[in-house]
């Protein structure tokens, strides 16, 4: 060998040398074309299943699955990542599919490990969970689909654990996702959960698992639930300080949309924010918010609760409770029954508020396309005058920044009420032409006539287009202020010129 290539030789070694100081991480491959003895590394030496790669990753490690169809596997007992170094199981394409059982005939299965993250597999007819994580802290499992398992996804034990964009589909057993026994700091939000046996989402942490039988620092947002049976939507025991915010919820049979109850955890719920949720309960649910056992201080701000059952409605409380806890019910928009001694009862609006709630809230109209864009089609999004727009309470603007896809709230002068928050345009065009200071002078109250039957947008003083294609008959609806309206239809043959108008 010459003293160059040698000297080469030197330098790669050395080279590598320092690579492995600053860097062991390794990403191992798996796909069905390789085999179990290869070393993984690239993915023309990939291993054949996942499991080979599960028993000798370690922190910082990444196992990088190509598309095609795998038996699950079992991350027990084996190496744990470390905060910024975790484990991570990565499905590659979009077609990773699980398709049987491996430790208990779960599909993937994390336990006595931590830092592990589980992103974008999908796992179908597991007799057991789809993904399981227990005594496993600081997991992430996102990106997942989750269908015809015993249950989607089921934790236990889990602190700091975050389930996001994950869909749970037909669990056979149970819920589409479970986090039980005693989980803190749980973030579970754009998941989307359906026609599941039981509840769409549980979190139920019990006191016979240890102390302190509860749940702590739960956020629960942005998820649809739909079609579930039985249970709850959203069914939480034993949760202490939590915020249910911006969940779409609705079709969910024999049970109510959102419960909060004591079952076996050491205490009811305590310190939970229910926030600008749109909850529709069908004609065999029960109610949008059952609040069971010794709850307290639960705030409900900001809540479309439309409930379609015979007498059953918009919120029901264990007898009691408002007398003594601070239950905190106001700005919602919701169907006329209410009641105050389990659910046994139906009682109006008035009535509820004879006890100090809702009243800022407003009763739900007979037509549900005057809130919704389309209620047969369950387009939940806020028709272009509902009663939910700028009706809401910026008491929650810490809490809630957006809605459920995104927008920021609020979009104009004041929160609107329910998981989607209607975006308003700026009609610059209009801005541009018109100089404001100049026509303050002429600011009166105008009769609203002359538009009757006529077809026009609506402007603030900032030119911001607030809404269009109305009509006169829905303009009570805003708030009190001065407007531009711009006739965008003819009277007769006469155009109607933009006018000045002041809306009480």
């Amino acid at each position: 060998m010459s003293l160059r290539n040698i000297y080469q030789l030197l330098l790669t070694v050395s080279s590598f040398l320092i690579f492995l100081q600053t860097s062991s991480s390794r990403n191992y491959y798996i796909s069905p074309l390789g085999a179990d003895s290869n070393n993984g590394l690239t993915p023309n030496t990939a291993f054949k299943t996942i499991q080979t790669a599960t028993n000798i990753v370690r922190a910082g490690d990444s196992v990088l699955v190509l598309d095609g169809y795998y038996s699950g596997f079992d991350h027990r007992d084996k190496n744990s990542g470390s905060q910024g170094n975790p484990i991570v199981y990565f499905a590659l394409g979009k077609k990773v599919w699980i398709t049987s059982g491996f430790y208990r005939n779960n599909g993937i299965n994390i336990e006595n490990n931590d830092f592990v993250h589980i992103i974008g597999f999908k796992i179908h007819g597991m007799l057991k969970e789809g993904i399981r994580a227990v005594l496993a802290n600081n997991i992430k499992i996102l990106n997942n689909e989750c269908d015809s398992c015993f249950r989607g996804i089921f934790t236990g034990y889990t602190d700091d654990i975050t389930i996001e964009h994950n869909i749970c589909t037909r669990s056979h057993g149970e819920h589409g996702i479970y986090v039980s026994n005693n989980s803190d700091r749980v973030l579970i939000r754009y998941n989307s959960s359906s026609y599941n046996k039981a509840s769409g989402i549980q979190i139920n942490p019990d006191v016979s698992s240890g102390t302190p039988g509860y749940s702590e620092d739960i956020i629960c947002t942005h998820n649809i639930v739909f079609e579930n049976r039985k249970a709850a939507g959203l069914n939480f025991q034993g949760l202490d300080r939590a915020l249910i915010a911006n969940n779409l919820i609705y079709n969910n049979h024999e049970g109510s949309g959102i419960t909060l109850f004591h079952g076996d955890a050491s205490k009811g719920c305590s310190d939970v924010k229910i926030f600008n949720n749109t909850i529709l309960v069908p004609v065999d649910g029960r109610w949008c918010i059952h609040i069971v056992d010794d709850a307290k201080n639960i705030l409900i701000t900001n809540n479309i609760l439309v409930n379609l059952h015979p007498w059953k409605g918009a919120i029901a409380l264990d007898k009691g409770i408002y007398l003594q806890e601070k239950i905190l019910s106001d700005y919602n928009l919701v169907s006329d029954k209410f009641c105050e001694e389990s659910d046994g009862c139906s009682k109006n609006l008035k009535f509820w508020q004879s006890l100090g709630n809702d009243t800022h809230s407003i009763l739900v109209p007979s037509d549900l396309n005057t809130v919704f864009k389309n209620i047969n089609q369950q387009n939940f999004e806020l028709q272009e005058m509902s009663l939910a727009i700028n009706s809401g309470s910026s008491s929650v603007y810490n809490d809630v920044k957006d809605d459920l896809i995104g927008n920021a709230r609020p979009q104009w002068q004041d929160f609107d009420i329910g998981c989607y928050e209607k975006k308003i345009g700026t009609h610059t065009k209009f801005e541009k032409k018109n100089k404001y200071s100049t026509i303050l002078s002429e600011l009166m109250r105008t009769d609203l006539d002359f538009l009757d039957g006529l077809e026009f947008s609506l402007f603030d003083f900032s030119g911001k287009c607030v809404a269009s294609n109305l009509s006169v008959a829905l303009i009570p609806h805003f708030p009190t202020g001065w407007y531009t309206l711009i006739p965008t239809s003819n009277y007769g043959e006469k155009r109607v010129k933009p006018k000045i108008v002041f809306i009480q």
